[in-house]
């Protein structure tokens, strides 16, 4: 066997663990979902109303993710907004497995 590449000792193991290991890292995130194509879109931070910090699971363990609050959108995924255009937030927050998600999207901000 040959030597495995120093890269490979210095960078997390999956590129999931990558990005969700960005220190203070807020954004939104959108998911499509595979059972039915609907989309799941929410704040990726800390949420005053539901008082919950998003989450992603690391390796090794399985790759799930703690939404920490919901924001309302439609059928394509488009956020509905207020009249100021910020995200109509639920007050609800979701844990889900990667398992269940077709295609994920985190956009910073």
């Amino acid at each position: 066997m040959g030597e495995v590449p120093h890269w490979s000792l210095t960078r997390p193991p999956r590129a999931w663990d990558d990005l969700f290991a960005t220190a203070d890292l807020t954004g939104w995130i959108r998911l499509r979902l595979k059972s039915d194509n609907t989309w799941v879109c929410g704040l990726w931070g800390e949420s005053s109303a539901t008082g919950l910090q998003s989450y992603a699971a690391g390796y090794p363990e399985p790759q799930d993710l703690l939404i920490c609050e919901l924001a309302e959108s439609d059928e394509n995924g488009e956020f509905l907004t207020t009249e100021e255009g910020l995200p109509v937030l639920t007050g609800r927050s979701l844990l889900i497995n990667w398992d269940q998600v077709a295609y994920g999207e985190l956009i910073p901000g």
